[in-house]
């Protein structure tokens, strides 16, 4: 086929790329065309083609959970986790655990997190330790308050995710850390979140860490 006939299949169905040698002449522009199409096309395009983050890029622009088919050795690979995770927040979970330089994965213990009972061990995602991480946290739970159950403490901007977590949904205290410096603060914020709502309310006292200077500080307020 010619490079015209290609263009016109993957234009019909995107997915209709796993058809097509990548040694074809104009692959890039097709594989384009295929992924405006269906972002789930890049699954079947070989990373080592010129330009390849360009195209994994536009693909999790149009659904972040196409980060899953992304290497992790792609070029501007955490700007497009970034990118990924500004279109959808679960693209979080999807970013590839072998990311940077550092081997040693990093999971959440349960031991931090004293009131998180209902958390399996399998839903703890393990998170590498890279520079664009606190950014990509934050855009997380401005989309979802709950994403915070995945952000590790030791991140350096946690207590600002954890007032944004807040600030979108307040039931989310219920996965912050309840001995850092602002914890009482942020159960403020979650408390006016959910003001207006009295079943909500409820469920965000429910989440309050039980130790006596937090009670004692938010009844004075409350």
């Amino acid at each position: 086929m010619n490079t015209f006939e290609l263009k016109r299949i993957v234009r019909k169905d995107g997915m209709n790329l796993r058809q097509i040698s990548p040694s074809v002449d104009k692959y890039f522009e097709i594989a384009m065309i295929a992924i405006n199409n269906d972002p789930y096309s890049l699954q079947f395009v070989p990373n080592t083609i010129l330009n390849y983050h360009e195209l994994a890029t536009i693909a999790v622009k149009k659904d972040g959970c196409v980060l899953e088919f992304v290497d992790f050795d792609t070029y501007n690979y955490e700007e497009i986790c970034l990118e990924a995770v500004k279109n959808r927040w679960r693209a979080y979970k999807l970013m590839n655990k072998n990311w940077d330089d550092i081997p040693t994965l990093v999971k959440t213990p349960l031991s931090m997190f004293n009131r998180i009972v209902s958390i399996t061990k399998t839903e703890i995602v393990a998170v590498p330790r890279t520079k664009s991480l606190p950014k990509i946290c934050l855009v997380a739970v401005k989309q979802c308050g709950w994403a915070l159950r995945y952000v590790p403490v030791w991140i350096s901007n946690y207590e600002k995710i954890c007032f944004e977590a807040c600030k979108q949904d307040g039931t989310s205290l219920l996965y912050v850390a309840h001995y850092i410096e602002n914890y009482v603060d942020i159960c403020v914020v979650a408390i006016k979140t959910e003001s207006i709502n009295p079943e909500r309310l409820k469920e965000v006292w429910n989440c309050v860490h039980e130790s006596r200077y937090s009670m004692v500080r938010l009844k004075s307020m409350f």
